[in-house]
């Protein structure tokens, strides 16, 4: 396995909360809203542009999970 390509470290005085918030960001599937002006230009070829859409009602997810592959586990 590689080495990972970034870190981040916190040290004994970090509030809890902000530690808490830090991996529920990195673990949430929910999209990041930004306008392309707000991401820095030299990373802007990152970027997945989506256009606007209509208000969802909530739990809506317009991503489906991958099928399900006969006589697979995890």
């Amino acid at each position: 396995m590689s080495e990972p390509q970034w870190q981040a470290r916190f040290s004994s005085g970090t509030p809890i909360t902000l530690v808490a918030a830090f991996t529920a960001s990195l673990i949430s599937t929910e999209p990041v809203h930004r306008t392309t002006k707000e991401v820095p230009f030299h990373t802007r070829h990152h970027i997945n542009i989506a256009t606007a859409t209509a208000n969802q009602p909530p739990g809506y997810s317009p991503a489906a999970p991958p099928p399900a592959r006969p006589g697979r586990t995890r």
